[in-house]
């Protein structure tokens, strides 16, 4: 089965609520940049690794409970497969018209690729090849089509790295910048938050719920079905795939954990 945005195979690009295998590694780097920065994120479920993690992160992102609800039909279908989205946000760029508010943004960035085509190799992709190219699954997007995406999106994307937070605006204008975790611009609608490690992995990343709650736990289930389990503590940014190493944690909160068995793999344990 295939879809109007693409190619690909619709079950293989869909959301789950348990993330994707493949992104489990960096989730303990991704804890640390959190913790060192004191950022009050937790890691959402495992971002896909495989070179799609960007859109996959966007896709978590709108598929959270206070965002969902506000999208459009046509953006709840996308925020269902990543690649739909990706696919999406490339044809938004591609046939974008002079009637669009957004025109002007992305004609800039046509002609200062092209200026930028002139000078090199023969074999450099011109404008309409390399939209084809991020067309395609796997590839990655690069800062520009970052804000294309909030663009698109019509929503701010706040990308938080080692020594910064970079904004994405969603407003037709070009509005990248550095700030502090609480600035602001005229969009409407909740950011997205959106992880990024040393330029090598997008993971997303939920705010830390401010009432006190015992320990949401997660599991993920590989492609064999493999039970792989990661306890997160809603806390802080403690993650730990051994349960008793959390019990020991939560000491630190004052908290006390329910019973939990390993019989139930699916859903969250509270």
């Amino acid at each position: 089965m295939t879809s109007c945005y693409g190619q690909g195979p619709v079950q293989a690009y869909t959301f789950n609520k348990n993330g994707h295998h493949s992104g489990n590694r960096y989730l303990p780097a991704v804890n640390k940049m959190l913790k060192n920065r004191n950022i009050p994120f937790r890691c959402d479920a495992p971002t896909e690794a495989y070179g799609n993690c960007f859109t996959y992160a966007v896709m978590q992102q709108l598929y959270r409970p206070e965002i969902q609800p506000t999208l459009s039909d046509e953006m709840k279908l996308l925020s269902e497969n990543y690649h739909y989205l990706r696919t999406a946000i490339v044809r938004f760029v591609k046939d974008i018209t002079p009637e669009s508010e957004y025109f002007t943004l992305i004609d800039a960035a046509r002609t200062n690729y092209a200026e930028l085509a002139m000078d090199q190799a023969d074999d450099f992709l011109d404008w309409d090849a390399w939209l084809k190219y991020l067309s395609k699954d796997g590839k990655w997007f690069d800062d520009q089509f970052m804000k294309f995406t909030a663009s698109f999106l019509r929503r701010d994307i706040i990308c938080y790295t080692a020594t910064c937070n970079v904004y994405y605006c969603g407003a037709p204008t070009e509005m990248t910048f550095e700030g502090p975790s609480d600035a602001t611009c005229n969009c409407a609608g909740r950011p997205l938050h959106i992880a990024n490690i040393a330029n090598a992995h997008y993971q997303s990343i939920l705010p830390i719920q401010t009432t006190l709650q015992n320990v949401d736990v997660q599991n993920e289930t590989n492609a064999e079905q493999e039970k792989q389990i990661i306890y997160h503590c809603t806390q802080c940014n403690y993650s730990t795939q051994r349960q008793s190493n959390l019990k020991r944690h939560a000491v630190k909160h004052k908290l006390s954990l329910p019973n939990t068995s390993e019989s139930k793999q699916h859903g969250d344990k509270k």
